[in-house]
């Protein structure tokens, strides 16, 4: 919005949607979300200003599949991840009705080809469970707690070659569910 200090209220039309946009004076900023779906795909965005008045957008879309499964995938490298509850003696069992306190041990098993030596491996650490050492350090560390942008969180393991990233393995998606503390003993301690 320009040089006015009253507050914008536009139409914001979308296929057989509409949102109400109110802009608060100048310096302001507003959003609105639309369904991103077939139906609407081809249709025109289109926003109502008063008459006289006008502004200036950033149009941001972003688009994710209903189905945040991923299967398992062979481009030239196999990679296995398992889940598994560590349990007061140091033995371990299967990683089911896990518990806020119990230790998790993450094993990744991967079959590459002869003659690969620069690979990457990504394994996202699961929101349910917290690292015993955060600190651990890595060739690439990053600033700040938070993921860059341009990358979104996902959860499955990769193995690709360094210069080759058309040669690659996936992980299927697993999930973990954690129940409340059971107040008994806590693996580890």
């Amino acid at each position: 919005m320009k040089n006015s200090a009253e507050p914008l209220l536009a139409q914001v039309l979308w296929n057989a949607q509409k949102a109400e946009l109110t802009v608060p004076a100048h310096p302001g900023n507003a959003k609105v979300s639309f369904e991103l779906n077939a139906a609407h795909s081809a249709a025109p965005f289109k926003i109502e200003l008063p008459a006289g008045r006008k502004a200036f957008s950033c149009l941001e879309v972003h688009s994710f599949p209903q189905d945040r499964e991923f299967k398992c995938e062979n481009k030239g490298y196999s990679i296995e991840r398992q889940y598994e509850k560590l349990l007061p003696d140091g033995s371990t069992a299967e990683a089911s009705d896990l518990r806020v306190g119990d230790m998790v041990v993450i094993s990744l098993k991967i079959e590459i080809g002869e003659g690969d030596r620069y690979l990457t491996i990504n394994d996202p650490l699961p929101s349910v469970l917290e690292a015993i050492k955060p600190e651990f350090g890595t060739q690439n560390e990053r600033e700040g707690d938070q993921l860059p942008k341009s990358i979104e969180a996902w959860s499955p393991a990769r193995i690709e070659a360094m210069c080759q990233p058309d040669k690659y393995g996936l992980t299927p998606n697993q999930h973990l569910r954690t129940l409340p503390s059971g107040g008994g003993q806590v693996a580890g301690k």
